[in-house]
């Protein structure tokens, strides 16, 4: 039988939506189930700051958004928020669209 934390791994690593957890200021990734980490492609994620991990996430807000959750304390939720990637060394690109719910 499975533990309570085991089982939520499980179900955190299976889910469908992307998943990640950041801390601190710098948004240090700490976790990421499988359906964030494919359409960013092969890049280390975990210990790593969002901005140094995925580029793009800063230059297209969503750094901005996370240093808001954490400023202000307050949760935001966005559904259906495009982020275009760069998915390999030669630039191919990709986009991806989830659901984000932050809170401090």
């Amino acid at each position: 039988m499975l533990s309570t934390k085991s089982l939520l791994r499980l179900l955190f690593e299976q889910a469908a939506d992307f998943i990640a957890a950041f801390e601190g200021p710098e948004h240090v990734s700490t976790l990421a189930n499988a359906s964030y980490c494919r359409p960013v492609g092969e890049r280390e994620l975990i210990g790593k700051p969002l901005a140094t991990a995925i580029r793009e996430a800063a230059a297209q807000g969503f750094v901005a958004i996370l240093d808001g959750v954490m400023t202000l304390r307050q949760p935001f939720v966005g559904r259906r928020m495009p982020m275009r990637l760069v998915r390999t060394p030669a630039s191919r690109q990709s986009s991806a669209s989830s659901t984000s719910s932050t809170s401090r």
